[in-house]
């Protein structure tokens, strides 16, 4: 018997059997299937029985196939699905936004024919929104705070001064030994006594203070003209913000500490005129005279500059001591430029030394004040009578 050469058109597997396998597969029964896949197959040239069982075949694998692709085209589908669910969640989202864009829209145009017509039915709605915000501004700062802070300022002012003295003590020698001069080391040695000798005036200035204030009531027909004075010290102090950041821009250390010291100043100024009836102990009778007034504005401008001293005398020699590191630490490294930092570390003393006196002078003011001031309220008794 010749061989045989099958093909299998199902998977395309090609095979030649010789007479001892033909008669192997006839005794199985298997002579005509594929020994890779099982299906039937023809030889090369197959005859109409074998073509009609191939085409069955080809059939039957074709109608499991299309089962098996039907059901993976539902994983397709959902992938085609995913981009379509993500474009309706981010519609979704955009609408969403849309809508609450229009509600804030309808809200902010609510708020503005709310004003408009506040200023149709009050003209001065402004002058009272900015008194409302004077005192929401200033609350924050309550009377028992701002005391307690001005401890902390005194504090800070005497280490300061223990600070300053001990560096002009260490200027005076080091630039008397540079210089070849005694004289120099001495002067460091008279500006380190005399810082300490303000320190002690300070002491002893702070301790009069006591019951300034509270021993001297004020009476005015209102709070008007104390609020007028309120609003300019806080212009001023977004004045001296402004300052501050023309400094830091320009990187002038001096123009940053003036702008600190006004913005600082003069927004505690704003904050004891706003609550002058806790910080001043003034009292709003509409029954009090002009003159009564007078005297009254008079004593509040005073008893503004007695709340304020901690606070002038503790910032003040803080910001004076961190500019003489500067001038002092260049003193300490640059031996050729010891003059002109020696000039610039004794202006900054002389002006710590302005703050470290200014409990006294300040103290010395408020007398005299109040001397004038019971010269002028008897003057206005005696046309009562």
């Amino acid at each position: 018997m010749a061989n045989k050469k099958l093909k299998c058109e199902n998977c395309g597997f090609e095979e030649e059997l010789t007479a001892a396998q033909i008669e192997e597969r006839e005794a199985s029964g298997s002579l005509n299937k594929c020994s890779q896949c099982g299906a039937e197959f023809a030889t090369e040239e197959p005859s109409a029985k074998t073509k009609k069982g191939a085409a069955k075949d080809k059939t039957n694998a074709k109608s499991k196939a299309e089962p098996d692709a039907a059901a993976e085209a539902p994983s397709d589908a959902t992938v085609e699905t995913q981009p379509e669910e993500e474009k309706s969640d981010a519609r979704a989202k955009a609408e969403a936004a849309k809508e609450s864009a229009m509600q804030a829209a309808g809200v902010a145009k609510a708020q503005m024919k709310k004003a408009f017509e506040a200023g149709r039915k009050d003209p001065v709605f402004i002058s009272n929104l900015i008194d409302s915000g004077m005192k929401k501004l200033t609350a924050l700062i309550k009377p028992e705070t701002f005391d307690a802070n001005a401890s902390r300022a005194i504090t800070f002012g005497h280490y300061a001064l223990l600070l300053l003295s001990v560096a002009s003590l260490i200027m005076g020698i080091v630039l008397g030994i540079r210089l070849g001069t005694a004289a120099v080391v001495l002067s460091g040695v008279v500006v380190a006594v005399f810082l300490l000798l303000a320190q002690y005036v300070a002491v002893k200035s702070f301790r009069l203070f006591e019951g300034v204030i509270d021993n001297h009531p004020t009476k005015l027909s209102g709070p008007g003209i104390v609020e007028i004075f309120a609003i300019i010290n806080m212009i001023a102090a977004v004045v001296g913000i402004v300052v501050l950041v023309g400094g830091i821009v320009d990187l002038d250390a001096s123009v940053v500490a003036y702008g600190l010291l006004v913005a600082v100043l003069a927004f505690l100024i704003a904050v004891v005129l706003t609550q002058a009836d806790k910080h001043l102990n003034v009292q709003y009778d509409k029954k009090t005279s002009l003159g009564e007034n007078l005297l009254g504005l008079l004593a509040i401008n005073i008893k503004s500059s007695v709340k304020l001293v901690p606070y002038i005398f503790g910032i003040g020699l803080a910001v004076s001591t961190v500019l003489c590191i500067f001038p002092f630490v260049t003193l300490l490294v640059k031996g050729d430029a010891a003059i002109y930092s020696a000039q610039g570390l004794s202006n900054l003393l002389g002006t710590a030394a302005f703050f470290a006196f200014s409990p006294a002078i300040i103290y010395l003011t408020v007398i005299t004040t109040y001397l004038l001031i019971d010269l002028l309220r008897s003057i206005l008794s005696l046309g009562k009578k």
